[in-house]
């Protein structure tokens, strides 16, 4: 989880009481956040499936019919909760999406804009798959953006770390929230160099900072050493 976003609030603009890009920086962290708490949902409660079904095989011969409806029933339940889980998953990919766009928009950054090809070269199923999901009523009719489309057979299952919708698997894994989470440190570090180092009061306010921790570490060992703590 991250929270660095309000530390750069204010002091990444392009123009002085602009406060767009921190606006757009804020939501950006909250949607990288939704998404790592999306997939550790996705992975554990998939966890869960699984431990259940291995129980259930194994019991399944002696178990009371009565029994095994009520297993199945906590089983589609999960069932419900994981397809929910990666619904708001790749929803956070979309808005990540628009809003690294956004940001190197507003800032005109030729660095920012590199990583948004990179980002878009990573996620751009994932992307495509949000808006599947947003505009079910249209897939439901057989129609994307005003136009008719083939007959949609599959309409969401689940295979492993894999999500399936259209035909189309869509992985969300430790190795996709690695990705994910680089992208952002990307960006964080870009605006850094690029931004707020340059600027007067984020120099100044980094300095009083750095000379409070120093402070309170040395406070820390005196006490120590002390035996107060």
């Amino acid at each position: 989880m991250y929270k660095v976003a309000w530390k750069y609030f204010g002091y990444i603009e392009s123009e002085p009481n602009n406060r767009r890009a921190s606006l757009i920086l804020y939501h950006l962290e909250h949607y990288i956040n939704g998404a790592i708490m999306q997939s550790v949902r996705i992975q554990r409660t998939r966890k869960i499936i699984d431990n259940r079904l291995r129980k259930e095989f194994r019991e399944i011969e002696s178990v009371k019919i009565t029994q095994y409806a009520f297993k199945s029933n906590r089983k589609d339940f999960n069932l419900l909760r994981l397809y929910c889980d990666y619904h708001f998953y790749f929803d956070c990919i979309g808005q990540i999406n628009k809003l690294i766009k956004r940001l190197s928009e507003e800032l005109q950054s030729f660095e920012l804009n590199k990583i948004y090809t990179k980002f878009v070269k990573m996620f751009v199923r994932d992307v495509g798959l949000r808006n599947d999901l947003e505009h079910i009523d249209e897939r439901a009719i057989n129609m994307k953006r005003c136009k008719p489309i083939k007959p949609i057979s599959d309409w969401g299952n689940f295979a492993g770390e894999h999500f399936s919708f259209a035909g189309r698997e869509h992985a969300v894994n430790k190795q996709q929230l690695e990705k994910l989470t680089q992208i952002y440190e990307e960006i964080v570090n870009v605006l850094h160099r690029n931004y707020a180092s340059k600027n007067q009061g984020f120099v100044f306010k980094e300095q009083i900072e750095q000379q409070r921790l120093q402070h309170s570490k040395s406070l820390s060992r005196y006490l120590k050493k002390a035996g107060v703590i």
